[in-house]
């Protein structure tokens, strides 16, 4: 829909999709991807993770500026700096977490959707 308005370029701010809903980037076909893992995934707050579709962009650079700037977004966002990286750190073991439980990701999403209230309402009358 944004394409044939004559959008060039695509972001998607999917902040708590990943978990709560099926994902595949690709299949939505934005240029832009972004969400976080401490809701579903179990991570720290401060995890979350940007898919470019086209990650040879150019023109995009980290908003702090260090040594690898114009090495490519990738390159510039993976060290800016005297940060404390752990909370990256644990996305491997938050993923085998989350492996653990029946259906993995797709069973949490399950009995997330499952239980919420909404799914058990059936509205009435007319929607506002």
């Amino acid at each position: 829909m944004c394409r044939e308005e004559g959008i060039d370029r695509i972001f998607v701010d999917a902040a708590h999709a990943i978990g709560s809903i099926r994902v595949d980037v690709k299949e939505i076909g934005a240029d832009f991807y972004t969400s976080n893992l401490h809701k579903w995934l179990f991570c720290p707050p401060s995890v979350a993770f940007l898919y470019c579709k086209n990650p040879v962009l150019s023109n995009l650079h980290h908003p702090v500026v260090s040594h690898e700037y114009e090495n490519g977004l990738a390159i510039e966002s993976s060290w800016i700096g005297t940060r404390d990286y752990s909370a990256q750190l644990v996305v491997p073991e938050a993923l085998e977490f989350v492996n653990r439980f029946e259906g993995g990701l797709d069973g949490i999403k399950g009995v997330s959707q499952k239980d919420r209230p909404c799914n058990k309402v059936k509205p009435q009358g007319p929607v506002m």
